[in-house]
């Protein structure tokens, strides 16, 4: 009896163990997803934006059982860099702004799953949005005529040379986030992790004529960018409590 027993335990583990693919509770994925990212630069009164719509990272196939839920767990390292410049002279504001966005979405059957019961499925992982403004004098220290008469000072602002600021930004974080998934059929799943990266750059630009020769005055510059590092994802089928959300209300 005892070595029935035990040969009809190391039969069934054993076939449990090589058929536990789809069927698992629990699936993981984890990966080097630097390749993905999107950048572009604006400015000098041409704005630019962009992205490189939504790719996908991870997909997973999991078995559930009859009105089970899925929880997916999604990490991701993301990085954004952010460039700003500006040149400015006769106090003339000078204006640039940059923007990164990395953005995640989960579909389960390819179909966008909505997040906390609402209508929306975009999770904003990272975002960043730099604006850099200056009013600068300039450099007109060889640039100026005195009247030995009367005393005036004239400038000729076309010599003057533009003031310059710049500010760099570029940081990496991992972020992470939940979904849920409830009460879905005794079937075979296809969980997919989407993410899509954009950016927006964007300067003025302005000129005078001076003397018949158009002179710029204020000029600004923006590069930005968004790009990913490591990043896992996590599946697992459980039996969520119902209406256990809590909403806070904050006024």
């Amino acid at each position: 009896l005892i070595v029935c027993l035990v040969c009809f335990i190391a039969v069934t583990f054993g076939f449990s163990g090589a058929f536990a693919g789809p069927s698992a509770k629990a699936t993981a994925q984890i990966g080097n997803l630097s390749v993905i990212e999107v950048s572009g630069s604006g400015g000098s009164g041409i704005p630019s934006s962009g992205d490189n719509g939504w790719n996908t990272l991870f997909t997973q196939i999991i078995k559930t059982p009859q009105d089970k839920d899925l929880f997916i767990d999604v990490s991701l390292e993301c990085g954004l860099t952010t460039d700003t410049t500006v040149m400015s002279k006769k106090l003339v504001r000078a204006m640039a702004t940059a923007e990164a966005i990395v953005e995640v979405r989960v579909l389960v059957d390819y179909i966008p799953v909505a997040v906390n019961g609402g209508g929306d499925t975009d999770i904003t992982f990272a975002r960043r949005e730099q604006t850099l403004i200056a009013e600068f004098a300039g450099d007109f220290s060889e640039c100026m005529t005195a009247d030995l008469v009367t005393g005036a000072v004239t400038v000729d602002w076309a010599c003057a040379d533009p003031e310059m600021l710049q500010l760099i930004l570029d940081t990496m974080q991992a972020n992470s986030f939940n979904f849920v998934v409830p009460d879905l059929d005794a079937a075979e799943h296809t969980v997919q992790i989407q993410a899509k990266l954009s950016y927006e750059a964007s300067g003025n630009l302005e000129q005078e004529t001076i003397d018949d020769a158009v002179v710029t005055m204020a000029e600004g510059l923006a590069f930005a960018k968004a790009y990913l590092g490591n990043g896992s994802v996590t599946v697992e089928t459980v039996r969520m409590i119902k209406t256990e959300d809590v909403i806070v209300d904050l006024q």
